[in-house]
């Protein structure tokens, strides 16, 4: 039988890091790692990441686009600083992950398409 269980932490506070995950998902949080910690935070996030995993391990990542960066930077006036200062890109993730972190690949799986009829939604 296959032992599922489920771990919210923050990842960046742990005082441990070792590998004891199978999968880590980190959905539209990004941004927000990104906009409170600054490029050294995001990196640090991806390497912890990276190192709480088993071997042959998933990390599922949702990123955010920059262009959602700009408003959300202007929630507290350290966000904004630390928005000023960003240079590690979204785009620029990907090409991280597999050359300086040491996931084997990364492939991208595209969300559903859903659209209105009626008052049904219908997925294809």
């Amino acid at each position: 039988m296959t032992k599922l269980c489920s771990k919210a932490a923050e990842i960046l506070r742990l005082l441990q890091v070792k590998p004891e995950y199978d999968v880590i998902m980190a959905l539209s949080i990004t941004k927000w790692i990104h906009l409170n910690w600054g490029d050294a935070g995001l990196k640090r996030f991806f390497k912890r990441a990276y190192r709480q995993l088993r071997p042959g391990g998933l990390f599922i990542l949702e990123p955010q686009s920059f262009e959602s960066y700009r408003k959300r930077s202007k929630l507290t006036p350290e966000m904004s600083e630390i928005y000023k200062t960003i240079e590690f890109m979204p785009s620029a993730f990907e090409e991280y992950l597999v050359a300086d972190i040491g996931f084997d690949s990364c492939q991208h799986i595209a969300p559903p398409k859903a659209y209105t009829k009626g008052t049904d939604f219908e997925f294809r």
